[in-house]
């Protein structure tokens, strides 16, 4: 089963010393485990050199819709798809030279660099690239795997098991191939809840109306904090670090962006932060002349329009360089979003630029980043 990252092109490519042109059938599904009767796409060229080639990427990227969409697996905000891709070559007398076929490939909005060469295959278990993560002390963050790849994740803290969660891929449709796991989870199905109250609600225990621990929930108490997180997969077994900041002085802001995986991580803000209002107006001169006078309380220059567009400057607080990774992948993300008072809002990075910092010479790493809200301040929808 072959990755196929749709933000980077993908070649499939056939060859036959008497062949004189190929067709390439797609098919895309993301429900199911079969693929559909007819393909999607049914591509055809010449052989050039005794070989043909297609690139499919870009037709495999309108498939997908990767929202946040409170980190649910939903088939209409799908992240992954399945993608069965068969190549076929033929003479001049449409005689089926040779076939080669592909099944299952799961295919997503990743990328690759120009360093990892043709056909990117990003494979990891967890699928973020940071082996050090910083979490907020009693907060929720939520950790994205490949079930093709992983099998387990377990939660650790001072050598303790605290959470072991199996995750099974078997009988799993295209868009269920991403799983978001926390440490709230009792099983291998996502867990959507933003902190252990509303963990309890879902898990349909027996609440007490109690305004003391609601209270304790709701900053962010929690009686489970980590140190560690081990996942076992085809891959072996993979340790990530940990590291529960205490937010005395700032509230800690989550920003979560879809990264070169093609799946969302969280990466929180931990330092000061402030907030811009940008408005934009079209306006127009009027005629307020009322025979040979006007009334200078009727202004000549009117306002058509006018709207504005809200612009956050985070500082991230203090990193360690082994996360300047995870910052690049920000900037390049082509969908990220912002948690603010328990709601994911879309964003966009206006920052275009970015000089990555090292121990060695910054000592403390900080980086500050320009945010700007993906939508109209004042509600235009029509």
């Amino acid at each position: 089963m072959a990755n196929i990252n749709t933000r980077s092109p993908y070649y499939v490519q056939i060859g036959n010393a008497a062949m004189t042109y190929a067709i390439c059938e797609i098919y895309i599904y993301t429900t199911g485990f079969s693929p559909p009767a007819q393909p999607t796409y049914t591509l055809r060229t010449d052989a050039v050199n005794q070989s043909a080639k297609f690139e499919i990427s870009e037709l495999i990227q309108d498939y997908l819709n990767p929202q946040l969409n409170n980190y649910s697996l939903n088939q209409s905000y799908n992240q992954t798809t399945w993608v069965d891709v068969t190549t076929t070559a033929y003479d001049a007398n449409d005689t089926n030279l040779i076939s080669s076929s592909t099944t299952r490939n799961v295919a997503s909005m990743g990328y690759g660099y120009f360093e990892d060469g043709a056909n990117p295959q990003n494979r990891e278990m967890m699928l973020i690239s940071n082996r050090e993560i910083l979490i907020p002390e009693g907060h929720v963050t939520r950790f994205p795997l490949d079930i093709n790849n992983a099998t387990n994740i377990v939660y650790m803290y001072k050598g303790n098991e605290i959470v072991n969660v199996n995750v099974s891929s078997a009988g799993l449709a295209g868009y269920q191939q991403w799983k978001y796991i926390t440490s709230l989870a009792t099983n291998g199905t996502n867990n959507n809840a933003n902190d252990w109250y509303e963990a309890a609600e879902q898990n349909e225990y027996t609440i007490e109306d109690n305004t003391l621990l609601e209270s304790y929930w709701n900053e962010g108490g929690t009686w489970q904090p980590i140190d560690n997180v081990i996942v076992e997969g085809s891959l072996g077994i993979t340790t990530y670090k940990i590291n529960m900041i205490p937010c005395d002085q700032y509230d800690p802001i989550k920003v979560t962006f879809l990264n070169k995986y093609g799946a969302y991580q969280d990466l929180w803000f931990f330092g000061n932060y402030q907030k811009d209002l940008q408005t934009t107006k079209d306006k127009y001169k009027s005629n307020i002349l009322n025979g040979i006078t006007y009334d200078t309380f009727n202004p000549q220059q009117k306002i058509l329009t006018k709207n504005g567009n809200e612009k956050l400057i985070l500082n991230s607080g203090y990193y360690p360089e082994n996360n300047n990774e995870v910052f690049k992948q920000l900037l390049l993300s082509r969908s990220v979003y912002m948690l603010i008072d328990g709601e994911d809002y879309p964003v966009m990075v206006s920052s275009s630029n970015i000089r990555f910092k090292t121990q060695l010479t910054e000592k403390l790493i900080n980086y500050t980043i320009n945010f700007e809200f993906a939508y109209d301040t004042i509600n235009n929808i029509r």
